[in-house]
């Protein structure tokens, strides 16, 4: 009532303020049902196509002692650098479009050299027959391109960590294509037990590589080595409880079970009850 009031008198600079007032206010409801009506069904979508994911996190193991209070068999801490897909994906969609483009350039070149056999050939082959305005990339192209994509941009991540570590790190394609294809929402772990020069070399680092996190987990350790190595026994990676805790976990963390000795005779009570970790992710399968 007081922005009619003021319009309704014939001073013009109160007049002024009370159309300007009265425009930011329409501005502000018309915003308000753009994004509560007129988008409300992208958001709707958008929930849809998010799931929740169960992830088994395993115990820390319990520790063996002997009578006298000393451990023959404990836990220490273990760093790695581990790498988050999800953390990246921008950059995997900013290096695929930009090969899309630098492909299709080059079938559309005449005077370049024949390229190698395989899907190169059949696309300047597909842009002969065609013309660039029907040049487009088959399914089979794109997902070529786009695992080639991947595979740059991880390289060169590691790349620069091991510039930051002064120690090489092998890059394995098929192990990295079947994480991303199955275990996508996980972190990839791609340095193991770094040494405490390597972490302060991370640590002190201003500008870690992208995606990258350094984080730790527990592992097995015999502080006597070897010393009564036929009581003890030792753990190994538990691949045969998998199947039957997928019913109840979407995916699941490295776990050991023991093997011989103490470590196997009393494993139930030694790895204890795993935890869970309930993680969101989009249609595409990357982490929120």
């Amino acid at each position: 009532m007081l922005i009619i009031d003021q319009l309704r008198k014939n001073e013009t600079p109160l007049r002024v303020v009370a159309i300007g007032v009265l425009a930011g206010l329409l501005i502000l409801v018309a915003n308000l049902w753009r994004i509560q009506v007129a988008g409300s069904r992208r958001y709707v979508e958008n929930l849809q196509d998010q799931s929740l994911k169960t992830v088994r996190v395993p115990a820390v193991r319990g520790r063996i002692l002997d009578r006298n209070g000393i451990a023959l068999a404990e836990n220490r801490a273990a760093y790695n650098v581990n790498l988050y897909l999800g953390d990246i994906r921008q950059e995997f969609k900013k290096r695929s479009a930009e090969a899309e483009k630098r492909a299709l350039s080059a079938a559309a070149a005449t005077n370049l050299p024949p390229a190698p056999t395989g899907w190169w050939t059949a696309l300047k082959q597909r842009f002969s027959r065609g013309g660039a305005k029907k040049l487009r990339l088959t399914p089979a192209e794109r997902d070529h391109v786009d695992l080639e994509a991947r595979q740059r941009v991880t390289t060169d991540i590691l790349q620069s960590l091991a510039n930051i570590l002064h120690e090489p790190i092998p890059f394995n394609p098929q192990e990295f294509h079947r994480h991303y294809l199955t275990r996508r929402i996980l972190p990839m772990p791609v340095v193991r037990n770094l040494s405490p020069m390597e972490i302060a070399r991370f640590e002190e680092h201003p500008t870690s590589p992208l995606g990258l996190e350094l984080e730790m987990q527990m592992t097995r350790y015999f502080p006597h080595g070897v010393t009564n190595a036929h009581l003890l026994g030792y753990v190994r990676l538990d691949n045969e409880s998998m199947t039957n805790e997928m019913s109840y976990y979407d995916y699941r963390l490295d776990d050991y079970k023991g093997a011989i000795g103490l470590e196997g005779k009393f494993d139930q009570e030694l790895r204890g009850q795993p935890g869970v970790r309930h993680v969101q992710i989009n249609n595409v399968g990357y982490r929120h």
